[in-house]
């Protein structure tokens, strides 16, 4: 991919990463301005994401459905229905996880050989753990925010969300060792070439991913959750802030170097 299509990717996976993880909150506990601000942000990245990335009529299609929804969604928020909100948000979501996937399904990088059916597995992978870390992140600094409003809110919604993306950070970094280990094994001809493409030609990009994309986010999340669990909650955010940015390029890095 190219560093246009990079962003696009990023931006989805940040839009539908918001979608759906946003919907796992209770919505009677929190100001339904939550759930808007996120719908509206979710419309918003998956709809600049789609030229960025290209499209087709399919493609195009599920993009219309995945903003509609959202867009939606966020008026029902707004209007305090959140029983109309709720499946709406994760309908978008679903659609979104559906347009990404179709575009990343078989990887292309300027002069590989041809991607082999050994490989099925690691493309889903790839993007979901970036959908993860990505919204995980998100929407916990976002969350944040809301507690500047509601000083009666439960710290727990936030050590969860924190924990998520802490979890999701680990999980990415399982899976690059994964990789490393059985994409050569995998496929002989576009893993070695995948792997060689990051090491040896890419190797100090690939440094900066690793560092930036998920040592730098595991440390803001351990530091931001010590912050929630102290009721620090502006800490936590300004933490969760830096993790956010940290996370976005790394994983602008990862969808160059797939990996």
């Amino acid at each position: 991919m190219n560093l246009t299509e990079c962003l696009g990717l990023v931006l989805a996976q940040i839009g539908t990463g918001a979608l759906l993880l946003s919907a796992l909150l209770p919505a009677r506990e929190i100001r339904p301005s939550f759930f808007a601000f996120q719908s509206f942000l979710g419309a918003a990245a998956i709809a600049l994401a789609t030229p960025l990335r290209g499209f087709d009529r399919v493609a195009l299609a599920l993009t219309a459905v995945c903003v509609v929804c959202a867009i939606i969604a966020a008026q029902a928020f707004r209007n305090e229905r959140p029983r109309l909100g709720r499946p709406l948000m994760l309908l978008a979501g679903a659609a979104g996880i559906v347009v990404i996937l179709s575009r990343v399904m078989v990887p292309t990088v300027p002069g590989a050989p041809a991607f082999g059916p050994a490989l099925w597995w690691y493309p889903p992978l790839f993007v979901l753990g970036g959908l993860l870390l990505v919204g995980a992140t998100h929407t916990a600094m976002i969350l944040g925010h809301w507690y500047l409003l509601m000083h009666k809110l439960s710290f727990g919604h936030l050590i969860r969300f924190v924990w998520m993306a802490v979890g999701a950070a680990v999980a990415r970094g399982t899976l690059l060792l994964v990789a490393l280990g059985t994409l050569r094994n995998a496929d002989p001809d576009y893993g070695a070439f995948l792997l060689d493409r990051a090491l040896s030609a890419n190797s100090l990009f690939f440094g900066v991913r690793v560092v930036m994309g998920l040592l730098a986010p595991l440390a803001f999340g351990i530091m931001a959750l010590r912050c929630a669990r102290l009721r620090a909650n502006q800490a936590a955010t300004g933490l969760l802030y830096l993790s956010e940015a940290f996370v976005f390029f790394g994983e602008m890095l990862a969808a160059y170097l797939l990996l």
